[in-house]
C-alpha cells in the first residue's frame, strides 16, 4: 500500500489485519506519516481513513477518505466509512447520500447493508429492515460470519420489525 498498490485483495487483507486492537495504535503514526507525505496514494489514504474511523476520529477519517475517492469502484467501503463518519458527526443528509452510493457499488458485502441500515433506520425504517434482512441472508451463507454479530442484528431487526408493523414506525424507532 505504501508503494501505491491499490489491489482490492491486498487492501482488504491489510484492513483486516490492522483494524483491531493494538495493531492500530502501533501502526497509525506510520500510516499518518505516509498518508500526509503521499496524498496521491489512495490506498494509504484508505488505510488511514479506516483506522481513524475505528479509533473514533471521524473528522480525521473523513478527510483521509476524501483522498481515496478514486478507489470507490473497487473499494465500496470507502463510501461506507464516509457515510458512517458523517452519520457519527450528525450530518444525516450527507450520510444518507453516501449510503445510496454504497448500495450501488457492491451488493455482496454484508457490512454495507448493516451500516446503511444504521443510517436509514430513523428516516426509513422499512428500508433499514430490508437491509438488516439482506445482511442476515448474506452472512448466513458465510463460514466466517460472527454469530454474536448476527445475534445482535437479529435483535435489532426484531425491534425494527415491531416498529414497522405499528402505527407510527418513525416515532417507535
Amino acid at each position: 500500500a505504501f508503494a501505491g498498490d491499490a489491489d482490492p485483495r491486498l487492501l482488504g487483507e491489510l484492513l483486516g489485519m490492522l483494524s483491531g486492537g493494538a495493531a492500530t495504535k502501533e501502526v497509525l503514526p506510520r500510516i499518518d506519516h505516509e498518508a500526509t507525505a503521499h496524498p496521491e496514494r489512495e490506498s494509504v489514504q484508505l488505510l488511514a481513513g479506516v483506522l481513524h474511523h475505528y479509533r473514533g476520529h471521524f473528522e480525521t477519517s473523513a478527510g483521509y477518505l476524501e483522498h481515496a475517492a478514486g478507489l470507490l469502484s473497487s473499494q465500496p467501503r470507502v463510501a461506507m466509512y464516509q457515510a458512517m463518519n458523517h452519520f457519527r458527526l450528525g450530518n444525516q443528509d450527507r450520510a444518507e447520500a453516501l449510503s445510496r452510493q454504497v448500495a450501488l457499488t457492491d451488493a455482496s458485502d454484508p457490512d454495507l447493508f448493516v451500516h446503511r441500515a444504521a443510517i436509514w433506520v430513523r428516516n426509513d425504517p422499512q428500508a433499514a429492515q430490508a437491509d438488516l434482512e439482506r445482511y442476515l441472508a448474506l452472512t448466513g451463507r458465510q463460514r466466517d460470519s460472527h454469530a454474536d454479530r448476527q445475534g445482535r442484528v437479529r435483535e435489532v431487526l426484531a425491534q425494527v420489525a415491531r416498529c414497522v408493523g405499528g402505527s407510527d414506525a418513525k416515532d417507535c424507532i
